[in-house]
C-alpha cells in the first residue's frame, strides 16, 4: 500500500521535469545569445578600423593615379555609410544602459545593497564602458574615412584642373600673340577703310564736281 503514493509522486517529477528545464536555463540562453551579439558587435567594429588603416595605406600609395582613386573614394563612401548605420545602433544600446544604470541610483554608502542589484550594477556598468569604447572607434573610423575621402576629392580635382589647363596651353606667351593680332587686325582694318573711301568716297565727289564745273561751262556758253 506504501508503494503506490511512491509511484504517483515519481509519475508527476516525471511528467513536471520537462516544463521546468526550459524556464530554468532561458536565463542563462538569453545571456548567452546577448554575448554573441556583443561579441559580433566588436568584431565588426575592429573589422572597420582594419578598413579605414588599409583605406590609408592605399591612399598614400595610389598617388595620382585617377582610376585608383576613384575606387578609393567608392570604399571610403561605403565605409562611413557602414560605420553609421553600426554607430546607431550602439547608440542606442549606450542610451538603454545609461538609462538604467542612473535608474539603479548611487550604491548605499553603508554598503548594504542587496546582491542582486549590486550583480545588475556591475554589469550594466561594464556595458557602459564597451559600448563607449565601440561608439569611440566607430566615430574615429567614419573621421578618417570622410578625410581620406576628402583627400581624394581635392586631388582629383586639381589633377582636372591641371589637365583643362595642360590642354588650352594658357601662358603668357599666348595673350601676348593675341594682342599682337589684334594690333595687326585693327591697321588693315583702318587701311581698309581709308581705301573705300579713297575708291569711293573721293572718286565720286571728283566726278560730281566735274559735273557740276561742265554744266557752269555749258550754261555759260
Amino acid at each position: 500500500m506504501l508503494r503506490l503514493p511512491f509511484c504517483f509522486l515519481l509519475l508527476a517529477a516525471l511528467l513536471l521535469t520537462p516544463q521546468l528545464g526550459p524556464v530554468a536555463f532561458h536565463g542563462a540562453a538569453f545571456a548567452q545569445t546577448a554575448t554573441t551579439a556583443a561579441q559580433e558587435e566588436t568584431d565588426a567594429v575592429q573589422s572597420l578600423e582594419r578598413r579605414a588603416e588599409s583605406l590609408i595605406n592605399a591612399f598614400e600609395a595610389a598617388g595620382d593615379d585617377d582610376a585608383r582613386l576613384a575606387v578609393l573614394r567608392g570604399d571610403a563612401d561605403a565605409m562611413v555609410a557602414e560605420a553609421r548605420d553600426l554607430l546607431a545602433t550602439v547608440d542606442e544600446r549606450l542610451n538603454t544602459s545609461r538609462d538604467a544604470l542612473m535608474a539603479l541610483g548611487d550604491p548605499p554608502a553603508d554598503g548594504t545593497e542587496d546582491a542582486a542589484v549590486s550583480r545588475q550594477r556591475e554589469e550594466l556598468s561594464s556595458q557602459v564602458q564597451s559600448l563607449q569604447a565601440r561608439s569611440v572607434a566607430l566615430n574615429t573610423t567614419i573621421n578618417t574615412a570622410v578625410e581620406v575621402r576628402t583627400e581624394i576629392a581635392n586631388l582629383r580635382r586639381d589633377a582636372f584642373a591641371r589637365r583643362v589647363m595642360d590642354r588650352t596651353n594658357v601662358n603668357s606667351a599666348l595673350f601676348s600673340e593675341g594682342l599682337e593680332s589684334y594690333r595687326v587686325r585693327l591697321i588693315e582694318t583702318g587701311l581698309l577703310i581709308k581705301n573705300w573711301f579713297v575708291l569711293n568716297v573721293r572718286n565720286e565727289a571728283f566726278a560730281f564736281l566735274g559735273a557740276i564745273a561742265f554744266g557752269f561751262a555749258a550754261a555759260f556758253l
